[in-house]
């Protein structure tokens, strides 16, 4: 199944119900998610539209494996009037060291100055079971870990 931007998904997180998540953009093989805080029954027809209701509270780049196998179930597909904007974060390219723009899926643009390094973050990528994890955490239903900080929007 091919991932496409605005793709919306029920990604599991305890029995009976589910997060809600949407691709923000997906690229060779990576996605940008934003994952809604409230937990949802699965129905069969889920109302996108109520998306607009409910800011994400996690946005993470993740592989689409989940989608792609269905374990992540694509329930429709919906853009907001105001898409959140695609991070850019910084990487450092060698042979000299410096630091360049780095989107997801690896895209490298422009060489940055050494304040906007500054204020970049590297660029990381989770595997898919971070972002149930963090969601149980989110609801008491798991341990909080430092790294579900990185993920809030």
């Amino acid at each position: 199944m091919t991932t496409r931007r605005g793709d919306v998904f029920f990604v599991p997180v305890v029995d009976g119900l589910v997060a809600v998540g949407r691709v923000v953009e997906s690229v060779a093989g990576s996605v940008l998610v934003a994952v809604h805080p409230d937990l949802v029954e699965p129905v069969p027809e889920f109302d996108v539209g109520t998306l607009s209701a409910v800011e994400p509270v996690f946005l993470l780049e993740t592989l689409d494996d989940e989608l792609r196998r269905g374990a992540w179930r694509t329930v429709g597909n919906w853009r907001p009037p105001d898409e959140i904007p695609v991070p850019v974060h910084k990487v450092r390219v060698w042979p000299d060291g410096g630091f360049f723009e780095e989107w997801i899926g690896g895209v490298v643009g422009r060489r940055l100055t050494s304040e906007e390094a500054d204020r970049l973050t590297p660029h990381r990528s989770y595997t898919p079971n971070v972002v149930a994890m963090a969601v149980r955490a989110l609801h008491g239903l798991g341990p909080w870990l430092p790294v579900f900080d990185e993920l809030r929007r």
